[in-house]
């Protein structure tokens, strides 16, 4: 049963927020102008490319790492007047928040009590992107594993071999934190670490340090903030500013006396469009270690990226190099060894030639026999080599040939090497040899033969008659299952498989995958069905690499209708006969009639014209769908209702025009359409160069629409979302930048000069990506952010106060809000966490009332049996008054003129007796005062 969800905030708040969160000052209004225009130059010299390489189709059936999404968020993040954004911030931002949660025990918001929360909407049966995990080792029966999620923290499974077993989540990390690497003290199987932050997807996620667990991984405490390196490696825990980081890998390892913790840190191209060569942390990156549980760290080899550490059956430690962006050359394949019993650093052995990420793979029996996978630095392929001689010489393997046509015989990973790699080797056999990329592989003559053990999909001519077990592509990480290496637990992007007999796996379905409650999806948008459409919720979303999902009658479980990438998503507001869904760049548009049952097309279009994650908004009223084109240019798709059955392959089937003006000189960063105006298309275009356009008669010919410059003077940055309120009058509008004023609302849009107000007030400096604001309550508005969801109570005050709504939630990305019109459920799209939804509410029904002895306003009396007066001590004006019973719903509303010392009278004559809550509302006071009738 779903649970509603109030949002308000308190009228008493602390003081402190303000200093916790004051992390910008801003910019000067006098310098905008300036700002603006150098945006605008950062913007078309860091415009993000286009992929290349792969059909549309291609996108459909294949795994497309996240790359695209990670640079157009970098993009549109960045802050104006530096020409790069900045993640670090939410790191300080993070950590000050926790230490907030603990001390507002009895703070009253959204998420903050029991009776508040948001709730799960899953979904439960589809894992995202997973590079890490972990048998138990205080586990005897080798069931239970643990799970790194890549935005959706760390995750338990208690028997990984049911594939109804659930997973529930690892309290004591961030829920939104990248576990990328775990290892466990070999001399104390309760000591663990964790490592944070992704490379290979060049910042999709970037990481906040190490962690450390003394109880196997039930609880953690942070014993590494990856801003304490020390520029060039010189120094221990020196304090820098800036910087991205990510640990590739982490190492607990055995030296003969105790136990050193070890870690390959990396670092990212930092550049920006005013300076391409500013790099910062760059010199930060290296081989990191500990020999005091994480107290103090010292770097002992400096300036490489280490990406995999292995320790040999004579343990030995040997640790391989990557790239990092921005290097020339490989830089990777370097190959370094620590001998056991000896207190030396570490030695330098060979360098694999021409390759850029490394994985090797230690024997469990021979000290000298190794595995490596490397990406090839020319081709981007991945090539494979065996040593039997601790790498004095390199034996070329033959790569196994994937049964999928499309992926070549000379790379099994397709182009993605740097991506999805993986090796290992049976710890009780050598011989025996695993290999992954889009699809897994088995040899048990130390690679020199192969057989396929997975397939990805039934799509593509060669796997559709292979009997093997179908696993989600792209994968990451394998692990043992301890005393059986017959069996063993799979990472990728859709989540975790489990293989119960790999010996039979190339010639039957030994595979299950346990996703039950895994809820790890990276969600780029939500759109929900109205109330009127049927029963239960439908809902759905695109995610990265699992396609656009769909929610049907409140199930958590969800059907995939398109794969690869999904985009933005739409479901028909006013007949509900059809829901919309997308691939990237306006390649493929896809609608579902729910009339003829049938899938139609809307467009098939392969030259990426549109952002990677594109803007679309639809038009319901006349059922037409807005969507971003090439630079200056608006796409209209016409005639939905009306479409004939077609094939992906028949080019653009919906008529498409084109619309244009001088007004609309960049890319579209954010759409929307005014469910007012319904004779007419009314859509407001946001830009990338913060420029907000309306565009009245956007239905008819393109020659006729009337294009409106409605743009407030203090805009910068780039729009991220624009979202009508009661009337078309009203509009809300965020921007994605880091360094500028985040969220605006004007009252007066339909005017030809709207005023525009900033609405900061104390919000951190953090990119909003989404805003809501409840049409219930003029006072309460919601924003999706990098860092949650937030919540406002007195949105028209001068300076609205902002919370995160944690309860329920988490701080994980938010990309996308939605409303359920009939019953105000809002749906929270999430970059790691799945769906969430919550209810907007008229009032919210407290403990206690937000009145004090000093207030502007006074209710009297509290108690009675018909009327109840409400006087103004300092504050006259107009104000509303509102009345809630104890189930929050709203039972009368009223406009009053409040004067001073001039009691306006309200009667409950007509009302049962009972707990009411009564609420005044004006520019300056919100006051909420419980009371009884008699």
């Amino acid at each position: 049963m779903n649970r509603k969800l109030s949002f308000i905030l308190p009228v008493l708040v602390f003081m402190a927020l303000f200093c916790y969160f004051q992390i910008s000052d801003g910019i000067p209004d006098e310098n905008i102008s300036d700002i603006q225009e150098k945006h605008s130059e950062f913007l078309k010299k860091a415009a993000p490319k286009k992929d290349a390489g792969f059909t549309r189709l291609e996108k459909i059936q294949k795994g497309i790492p996240p790359n695209a999404y990670y640079e157009l968020m970098n993009y549109l993040t960045m802050n104006p007047a530096l020409g790069y954004p900045e993640p670090y911030k939410l790191k300080a931002l993070q950590e000050r928040l926790n230490l907030l949660r603990k001390k507002r025990n009895n703070y009253k918001a959204p998420g903050e009590t029991e009776n508040n929360r948001w709730v799960s909407r899953g979904p439960n049966n589809v894992g995202g992107r997973t590079r890490v995990l972990l048998f138990d080792p205080a586990d005897p029966s080798g069931k239970r594993v643990f799970a790194g999620a890549i935005s959706g923290g760390l995750w338990i499974n208690d028997d990984i071999t049911r594939e109804t077993s659930p997973w529930k989540q690892v309290a004591g990390l961030p829920a939104n934190l990248n576990v990328s690497c775990l290892t466990v003290d070999p001399r104390d199987p309760k000591i663990w670490y964790a490592g944070t932050g992704e490379q290979y997807t060049g910042g999709d996620v970037v990481g906040t340090g190490v962690y450390k667990s003394v109880n196997g991984g039930l609880n953690w405490e942070k014993v590494l903030d990856v801003q304490q390196f020390s520029t060039g490696g010189s120094g221990q825990n020196a304090l820098i500013v800036g910087g991205v980081y990510y640990i590739n890998d982490i190492e607990a390892w055995d030296n003969g006396t105790s136990t050193e913790v070890f870690i390959g840190v990396s670092t990212h191209l930092y550049a920006n469009a005013k300076n391409p060569g500013n790099y910062l942390g760059y010199l930060d990156k290296g081989l990191y270690g500990s020999k005091d549980g994480g107290a103090t760290w010292n770097n002992y080899i400096e300036e490489l990226s280490f990406n995999d550490f292995e320790t040999d059956a004579a343990g030995n430690l040997w640790v391989a190099t990557t790239y990092s962006p921005g290097e020339s050359g490989s830089r990777g394949g370097r190959i370094y060894k620590r001998e056991k019993g000896e207190d030396t650093d570490f030695r330098f052995v060979t360098t694999v030639p021409d390759v850029t990420r490394t994985e090797i793979e230690a024997s469990s029996q021979d000290p000298q026999k190794f595995y490596v996978v490397a990406e090839d630095y020319t081709t981007e392929e991945a090539e494979m080599w065996v040593t039997t001689n601790a790498f004095e010489t390199l034996e070329p393997l033959n790569e196994p040939k994937d049964a999928d046509n499309d992926i070549s015989a000379s790379d099994f990973a397709r182009d993605q090497a740097f991506y999805n790699l993986m090796i290992e080797s049976d710890p009780s056999n050598d011989a025996i040899v695993y290999v992954g990329g889009i699809n897994l592989f088995r040899s048990t003559d130390s690679g020199n033969t192969w057989k396929q053990i997975s397939r990805w999909t039934n799509l593509n001519a060669g796997l559709d008659k292979l009997p093997v077990s179908i696993v989600h592509a792209d994968h990451h990480v394998m692990k043992f299952r301890p005393g059986n290496s017959n069996q063993a637990v799979f990472g990728h992007d859709g989540g975790v498989s489990f293989a119960r007999d790999l010996s039979s796996a190339a010639a039957s379905k030994v595979f299950i995958t346990p996703q039950e409650n895994y809820i790890t999806t990276q969600f780029y948008s939500v759109a929900v069905a109205p109330g009127s459409f049927a029963t239960g919720d439908y809902f759905l979303g695109g995610t990265q690499d699992n396609g656009t999902q769909l929610h049907e009658n409140s199930k958590r479980a969800s059907v995939g209708i398109l794969g690869g990438d999904g985009a933005h998503s739409f479901f028909d507001q006013v007949d509900t006969d059809y829901l919309v869904a997308n691939l990237v760049y306006n390649d493929l548009i896809v609608l579902f009639d729910y009339s003829d049952r049938e899938w139609k097309i809307i467009a098939d279009n392969e030259d990426q014209d549109g952002f990677f994650i594109n803007p679309q908004a639809l038009d319901s009223n006349l059922d037409l769908l807005f969507s971003n084109g090439p630079e200056g240019k608006l796409y209209r798709y016409e005639n939905l209702t009306s479409l004939k059955p077609g094939r992906i392959g028949e080019g653009i089937i919906a008529d498409r025009k084109t619309l244009s003006n001088s007004l609309l000189n960049t890319s579209i960063s954010s759409l929307s359409v005014s469910p007012y105006t319904k004779e007419s298309s009314t859509v407001l275009v946001g830009l990338t160069n913060g420029r907000l356009l309306k565009i009245e008669k956007a239905h008819g010919e393109p020659g006729a629409a009337v294009w409106k410059n409605i743009s407030g003077s203090q805009f910068l940055g780039s729009i991220s979302d624009i979202e009508f309120g009661s009337s078309e009058a009203e509009i809300f509008v965020t921007f994605y930048n880091y360094g500028v004023k985040s969220i605006w609302y004007t009252s007066n849009g339909k005017d030809e000069r709207p005023v525009w107000v900033n609405k900061e007030g104390d919000l951190p400096d953090l990119p909003v990506l989404s805003i809501l604001p409840n049409p219930l309550n003029t006072q309460e508005v919601i924003l999706g952010t990098e860092l949650g969801i937030w919540v406002c109570n007195n949105f028209r005050n001068d300076q609205p106060k902002w919370i995160q709504a944690y309860n329920g939630m988490s701080d994980v990305k938010v990309t996308d809000l939605d409303l359920k019109k009939g019953n105000n459920v809002v749906y929270a799209a999430s970059y790691g966490r799945g769906i969430f939804s919550g209810q907007f509410t008229t009032s919210v029904i407290e403990e206690e009332e937000t009145g004090s002895e000093n207030d502007e306003v006074v209710v009297f009396p509290t108690i009675s049996d018909q009327k109840f007066g409400i006087l103004s001590l300092y504050e006259p004006g107009p104000a509303e008054v509102l009345v809630f019973d104890h189930r929050g719903r709203l039972v009368q509303m009223s406009k009053v003129e409040l004067s001073l010392n001039l009691p306006v009278e309200i009667d409950l004559a007509k009302e049962a007796s009972g707990i009411y809550f009564l609420k005044v509302e004006s520019s300056s006071i919100s006051h909420i005062q419980k009371i009884v009738k008699k």
